[in-house]
């Protein structure tokens, strides 16, 4: 499966349902929501809830191809495919939105500092060849994750403590030097 010339790996697949399960609004958990109008999919069809990308899989200013943060969980949002389309079509509205859920200006955060670290990672040659060389590792990284998160929301349901962030591939591997 692709998305225009992009195609749609693993890896790919599995941060998306990671993405869709860690899910919060407000900071509250609602796996399967989209995370801008709000809409519940836990009991739809979840093909209409998708994983967007903040900053795109395309190629990038200094041609890392949208590798470099690809596979990183706080370049993604949870939305329904008509929320997504908006936010392509409108940028200012994804920012927003980008600084509503991940903290910046209009978070808890006074500056763009996490804006600005994730942006300056997308222009990272080193992460991107990393990730495109380990495709099947960050699949299964993604795939535990995923796992976990399922653990953990049921924890969150049954009202205890829940760690429901997704952690990246980055995070845990050691041999990358560009968190």
């Amino acid at each position: 499966m692709g998305f225009g010339k992009i195609k749609r790996c693993s890896a790919d697949a599995h941060l998306s349902d990671c993405i869709r399960k860690a899910a919060t609004i407000n900071g509250e958990l609602r796996p399967w929501h989209c995370q801008l109008c709000e809409t519940d999919y836990t009991d739809r069809n979840r093909q209409g809830i998708q994983c967007s990308h903040f900053i795109g899989r395309g190629i990038t200013m200094h041609g890392t191809q949208g590798w470099a943060t690809r596979f990183d969980p706080s370049n993604c949002l949870s939305l329904c495919s008509a929320c997504h389309g908006y936010v392509e079509a409108h940028p200012v509205a994804h920012i927003n939105l980008w600084r509503d859920v991940y903290g910046s200006i209009y978070g808890a955060d006074k500056s763009d500092a996490a804006l600005n670290a994730l942006l300056q990672r997308s222009e990272c040659k080193s992460r991107a060849q990393y990730a495109k060389n380990n495709r099947l590792a960050i699949s299964a990284h993604y795939l535990n994750e995923s796992r976990r998160l399922d653990e953990e929301i049921e924890k969150y349901h049954q009202g205890k403590e829940a760690d429901y962030e997704v952690y990246s591939y980055a995070q845990r591997t050691k041999t990358l030097h560009h968190p």
